[in-house]
């Protein structure tokens, strides 16, 4: 005895609800498989749905039988999978230019060396994933195979080789930094462990998918798209303000959330012409867009209000006064010009160098003293000599950066480094965005 619950067909317009004779249930078996088997069937995708019980008394059998029947229009499929490839080629292609200019911007080491290497590893594995699940369509798909596969190629190139070599940069120049003096046999030994953990984490982060990645995925996705956490903390710790070009921050955060949004919150994409039931979450993507904007904004406030200014002034330890008042040994004296017997004029600088050095340097030229902007040199303190009484010029303190004079009563003018060279404030400002030593010994700078 069959038993159908409900028949639903598109094309026949009859719902059935009632208990059918074993003749009145083949026929309108039948009547499903003539339209199945139709010679021109409809260019809309088909989609049958068959409720019922199937019971027999005599062997005591009963089964529940719930099945659904979709066809797949592949012409409208196509045309979805090729548009959506077309604009995730055009964001690898940016992607690919952003990394070539933060790599131009970090071409410094000391800029390298403050660049969190989990946040760019943190990416490429985001990358990697992306490149598998490209994979996976292809094989899936075999028709949209083409369109896949470019995707899945550029996703290879960006984390393969240009986000692989980064870190490799990176690893190379905490180790200049650090004055490692690693031989070639170390830095490979390096470079295999970086591979071997990043490898590690994409099977980690795989793994986390296939067990939560469907009953918590907001959750999921707002972890997998934290890749600026990293960056974040390491401002903190090291106070580099700008290790980022901001055409990275910005490219970047911008650029990784088309895949999420086009998947999860256009809702006619060419995933649901494949599966209906693919979820739609509106709701997941505006928390991702608001998490990563979030990210970028801290950043950004980083690079222009210090790297800590989250943190309550009270918790944090004393700044470096770059503004304190100049020492008496450090300001330029007049030079006393005295004449000998012979008519021939010579130059005593008074006040002590700024390195100790026992013996001036003196500058003679017809008998009167100059100083650099007269044609002269400088001693080893960056000072300029004093000239003569009969030129009326006095003695100054030049920055080394832009070779102009520096007003020592304006103390917001210059910086004093800690080894007590002194500079323009906006000269080494723009000096400690691209190194934190000084530009004449290069000892280390406290950050602003």
């Amino acid at each position: 005895r069959l038993r159908m619950q409900g028949v639903f067909n598109p094309y026949w317009n009859i719902a059935h609800s009632v208990k059918l004779k074993r003749s009145q249930y083949l026929l309108v078996m039948k009547s499903q498989l003539d339209f199945l088997e139709e010679k021109h069937p409809p260019k809309e995708a088909l989609v049958m749905n068959m409720v019922g019980d199937i019971e027999s008394e005599n062997c005591d059998f009963h089964s529940f039988v719930n099945v659904t029947a979709m066809r797949t229009n592949w012409e409208h499929t196509t045309a979805k999978a090729i548009n959506y490839s077309f604009y995730m080629m055009l964001t690898c292609l940016t992607q690919i230019v952003i990394l070539l200019r933060q790599l131009l911007h970090t071409q410094s080491q000391s800029v390298a060396s403050n660049v969190s290497l989990l946040c760019i590893g943190w990416q490429t594995v985001l990358d990697a994933i992306l490149c598998i699940s490209h994979i996976f369509l292809c094989l899936v798909m075999q028709p949209l195979f083409t369109a896949f596969a470019s995707v899945a190629f550029f996703k290879l190139l960006i984390f393969c080789v240009i986000e692989m070599k980064y870190m490799a940069i990176i690893i190379q120049a905490r180790n200049n930094a650090n004055n490692a003096g690693l031989t070639q046999e170390d830095l490979r030994r390096q470079i295999t462990l970086l591979h071997l953990k990043f490898y590690g984490a994409l099977m980690s982060a795989i793994i986390a998918f296939w067990y939560m990645g469907q009953a918590h995925r907001t959750l999921y996705v707002l972890l997998l798209y934290s890749f600026w956490v990293p960056q974040i903390i390491l401002n903190i710790v090291t106070e580099s303000r700008k290790p980022m070009h901001p055409y990275y921050m910005y490219g970047m955060s911008l650029t990784r959330s088309v895949a999420p949004i086009y998947v999860f919150a256009v809702r006619n994409n060419f995933l649901k012409e494949v599966n209906p039931d693919f979820p739609t979450e509106p709701k997941m993507c505006q928390l991702l867009l608001l998490w990563v904007a979030f990210q970028t904004a801290i950043l950004f406030a980083q690079s222009k209000y210090g790297t800590r200014f989250m943190i309550p002034q009270r918790f944090l330890p004393p700044k470096f006064d770059y503004s304190r008042p100049i020492p008496a040994s450090l300001l330029p004296r007049p030079t006393v010009v005295s004449s000998s017997s012979n008519g021939a004029s010579s130059e005593i600088e008074l006040g002590p160098l700024l390195n100790g050095d026992a013996s001036p340097s003196r500058e003679r030229s017809n008998g009167v003293a100059r100083n650099r902007r007269g044609g002269g040199g400088t001693d080893s303190s960056n000072r300029t000599t004093a000239m003569s009484e009969d030129t009326g010029d006095t003695p100054t303190l030049d920055c080394v950066i832009c070779y102009n004079e520096i007003d020592i009563n304006d103390r917001q003018g210059y910086m004093l480094a800690p080894c007590d060279h002194i500079f323009h404030r906006h000269c080494l400002e723009q000096w400690m965005d691209v190194k934190m030593e000084c530009p004449i010994c290069r000892c280390n700078l406290p950050s602003l």
